[in-house]
């Protein structure tokens, strides 16, 4: 992997668009459960406080989620 001192000035490492995507869309993922809050509390036949509970349970799993992903690709032998 090519230090940061390598690489052209202006371009930036391959890697930090892959984090700056997943920060995109893991950001994206709460604005479109939010939006579609009406649906899904029609659906679920309750009303809309109740169902903004799934977004704040979907929150909660982003939190305890993205930190725990990194660990089992790391535990692999050979890895």
């Amino acid at each position: 992997m090519p230090s940061a001192a390598s690489t052209r000035a202006g371009k930036l490492p391959f890697v930090v668009w892959v984090l700056a995507a997943g920060t995109f869309l893991m950001g994206t993922t709460e604005f479109v459960i939010a939006g579609l809050l009406p649906e899904i509390a029609s659906d679920l036949g309750t009303s809309a406080p109740h169902a903004g509970l799934l977004i704040t349970a979907f929150a909660i799993g982003m939190i305890v989620g993205s930190p725990v992903m990194p660990w089992p690709p790391c535990a692999c032998p050979g890895a």
